[in-house]
């Protein structure tokens, strides 16, 4: 096998739970973003923008399948709580070292 080919079969992408008490305890994965979905989400304009990418892109289930579209994402947004939705965002921030609009404004 070639470097390149060891490189690409290297599993790299790794998930770890997150009980989400205002979802009913539900158990949701954060999943590690590649890299073209992380220069996407750094890209947005906003906090709203950035954590609705890292929802749609890194909450998934636990055999590694997204749970949102940017649809559903939209709609969580419009009918759940914020107390959920900022803590799932909030995990995969951690989980994947995305810097907020602010934090990028700060450096």
């Amino acid at each position: 096998m070639t470097l390149k080919e060891r490189i690409f079969a290297a599993s790299d992408i790794k998930l770890a739970p997150l009980v989400v008490p205002e979802w009913g305890n539900e158990t949701v994965y954060l999943k590690t973003l590649t890299a073209g979905q992380s220069l996407r989400i750094e890209e947005g304009k906003s906090n709203t923008e950035q954590a609705s990418l890292l929802v749609q892109y890194g909450c998934v289930d636990e055999n590694g399948k997204p749970l949102f579209t940017a649809d559903e994402v939209k709609r969580l947004l419009e009918e759940k709580s914020a107390d959920g939705f900022v803590r799932v965002a909030k995990a995969l921030r951690e989980h994947n070292g995305v810097k907020t609009v602010e934090d990028e404004v700060k450096n």
